[in-house]
């Protein structure tokens, strides 16, 4: 536990089954949220996907991360970076970030993976960005490696994807 906050795993286990159970086979987004007390909050809405034939509209950040910011790491509820990302892109769904040497690191809701001469690819993490759980069992099942993907890789893919737990995979095309 890197922020050291106090958290009793067995219990949030316990409230997240019990919360799961009341949504009754429904697909909701769910967010668990630890206090510096070690209270947890459960808050979950119902998950809307939006229609896998539409790709996502994404575009790049006006500016890069810091791979040094240990928030790109962590999920937490300090956003400020993926907000003032998202702040002038009302064109489109998302944006995709870069590092200060120029090397894709993720979206700000999702992974990155690219298909470059028919294999895919993720952002290594060591890039800056938070290595998502369902990117972490794409990885362990062997769909899709890690590496160090820049800018002028883009130009050399044949598709970009934004990867994430609660939608998988979504087609995005940059705009």
């Amino acid at each position: 536990l890197y922020f050291e906050y106090p958290l009793d795993i067995e219990r949030v286990k316990r409230r997240l089954y019990k919360t799961a159970q009341s949504y009754n086979g429904l697909p909701h987004r769910v967010r668990l949220l630890i206090h510096q007390n070690g209270a947890e909050e459960i808050q979950a809405v119902p998950l809307s996907i939006g229609d896998p034939a539409f790709p996502v509209r994404v575009k790049m950040a006006s500016r890069p991360v810091q791979s040094s910011e240990v928030f790109l790491y962590h999920k937490t509820t300090n956003r400020w970076i993926y907000e003032d990302a998202l702040h002038n892109s009302s064109d489109c769904e998302d944006v995709l970030l870069y590092n200060e040497r120029g090397e894709l690191t993720e979206s700000c809701i999702a992974n990155i993976v690219v298909e470059m001469e028919g294999d895919l690819f993720t952002p290594a993490i060591e890039s800056g960005l938070l290595a998502g759980t369902f990117r972490a069992y794409l990885l362990e099942q062997g769909k899709i490696r890690e590496k160090v993907l820049y800018l002028r890789d883009l130009g050399r893919c044949s598709k970009i994807y934004l990867v994430n737990s609660v939608r998988r995979w979504q087609n995005a095309i940059l705009v």
